[in-house]
């Protein structure tokens, strides 16, 4: 099923995921000018940091808000309190809800089961909405995950909050997937959950198939995508 959209958004996650590379480091004037180009360049969304790490990282991404850009301002959040706070206090329109969906990540890492993490992100997600940022679900993990567990979860969080979800992310967090099963992926998605959901692939390059699989998830469906400027990112870096 390839995607007829006429428009494909982009969320540029050159502010967090960025700075998670060797070497890169962005004072405040850098990220103004940053916004500033992206959104002229036509950005929809600027993943613009990760609020609840640092008073500093509230402050920058106040001072891109008074910018008045055309982009809408995100934050990336852990799907707690303290973080979704520091996401409003930073004058975030969207926030980034962190959620990991596979079961090595759930289980063996965290100690939770999928019912306890699908309870934690809607309490998350409602709070989010009380304080009047719209939502934008990272399902962590995601192309190691049970795609029909992915697909419970969205369908429930549309339930309780239809108005609210704006994306839902598969990130393809250590970089695992293929182009092929990346469209595969997309295509179960979307046909289960429908046209109600912007659907948006966030990968890394560690087998160099950032730039594929993004490509072939649009193929997919994929609505929106994720991007850094030259690719910089954790580990070999993004789309």
């Amino acid at each position: 099923m390839a995607n007829t959209s006429t428009k494909i958004d982009i969320i540029d996650c050159s502010f967090r995921d960025g700075e998670q590379s060797p070497g890169i480091w962005f004072d405040f004037d850098e990220k103004l000018a940053l916004a500033r180009a992206l959104s002229e360049a036509g950005v929809a969304v600027l993943d613009a940091g990760f609020p609840a790490s640092s008073s500093e990282e509230i402050e920058i991404m106040q001072a891109i808000a008074h910018e008045d850009l055309v982009a809408t301002l995100g934050a990336t959040a852990r799907p707690i309190h303290r973080d979704i706070v520091s996401a409003d206090k930073a004058h975030a329109e969207e926030v980034f809800l962190f959620m990991p969906t596979s079961n090595l990540r759930l289980n063996t890492t965290l100690g939770w089961s999928r019912e306890t993490a699908s309870e934690i992100l809607t309490q998350a997600a409602c709070q989010a909405a009380e304080l009047g940022m719209q939502i934008g679900i990272v399902f962590e993990d995601a192309t190691r995950a049970d795609p029909a567990y992915i697909i419970e979860l969205v369908n429930g969080l549309q339930q309780v909050l239809p108005e609210w979800i704006e994306h839902i992310i598969i990130a393809d967090s250590v970089g695992c997937s293929k182009p092929e099963s990346m469209q595969a992926l997309f295509q179960r998605l979307h046909q289960a959950c429908g046209s109600e959901v912007t659907w948006v692939p966030h990968c890394h390059n560690d087998f160099g198939l950032a730039s594929a699989n993004t490509l072939a998830a649009v193929q997919g469906g994929a609505q929106a995508v994720t991007t850094t400027v030259n690719g910089i990112g954790e580990r070999a870096g993004n789309a």
